[in-house]
């Protein structure tokens, strides 16, 4: 359904006005890096990537059991080939999320999915597969697949009637900038876009910062709880007027 409106809404999207942009800011000092490199959020939440680089490893995983229980199986011989050969969502979900080694891959995976240490064998064959030594290789994004994904979270901005979440918002940007900075010839076409996307993530970060010494004054019994903060209204409009014009200049470059 969310993807059927999402379609209908395109050409919508496409031909909306292009509203005022934010100044383009300097983002070569010590505010921007501290933004790229740490969340706002104390207690980060699984996204979509994870959840995806997770359902790559459980299938593996079985798949291997399942070898060993049909010694000499050439069906499932093949089928281990053919996951392993694609490779997709575990290698767009490391890019997504910048992460580079096997360690960071396994830790951050393992603090979401308590039964993610039964994978152990789907992560030694893929860390063979995808890792050079203990870093991992990641491919370069194409630039229909960085709007792919810009367009799905404009997307889910513009669906009022689906939740967004300002963790699930921010960590969209975030992954897109990194999209960006992961390949030379795209960061050079969209850098004018990819500083305005880090103002974003700073106006969200200040956003948050706040968020929370209100909480914090509000409810002093929920100080170190996780909290998921569902976004206003205004805040959606905020978003998308700053989003659309950059993803509308992106198209255009893409398809001169």
């Amino acid at each position: 359904m969310i993807k059927l409106r999402l379609e209908d809404s395109k050409s919508h999207i496409l031909k909306a006005g292009d509203g005022e942009l934010v100044d383009a800011l300097d983002h070569t000092g010590e505010q921007s890096a501290r933004v790229m490199r740490a969340s706002p959020f104390a207690v980060p939440y699984p996204t979509k990537a994870d959840a995806s680089v997770y359902k790559y490893l459980c299938y593996l995983e079985f798949l291997l059991k399942l070898q060993r229980r049909c010694h000499g199986s050439q069906e499932v011989e093949t089928e281990i080939h053919a996951v392993l050969s694609t490779k997709g969502p575990i290698v767009r979900g490391c890019s997504l999320l910048h992460i580079r080694t096997m360690d960071s891959l396994v830790r951050r995976l393992k603090s979401f999915f308590i039964d993610f240490q039964n994978c152990y064998d789907a992560i030694t064959l893929v860390g063979k597969e995808l890792f050079v030594g203990d870093n991992i290789v990641c491919p370069q994004v194409d630039r229909d697949e960085l709007l792919s994904s810009f367009y799905v979270l404009i997307g889910l901005l513009n669906e009022r009637s689906s939740p967004a979440y300002l963790e699930e918002v921010y960590y969209s940007i975030w992954g897109l900038v990194r999209q960006i900075d992961g390949t030379q010839a795209i960061q050079d076409a969209f850098f004018t876009e990819r500083n305005a996307l880090v103002g974003i993530l700073q106006e969200l970060y200040g956003y948050v910062k706040q968020k929370e010494k209100e909480t914090a004054i509000d409810l002093p019994s929920q100080i170190g709880k996780p909290t998921q903060r569902l976004l206003d209204i205004a805040l959606r409009k905020r978003l998308l007027e700053q989003l659309v014009p950059l993803y509308k200049a992106m198209h255009a470059q893409v398809n001169v």
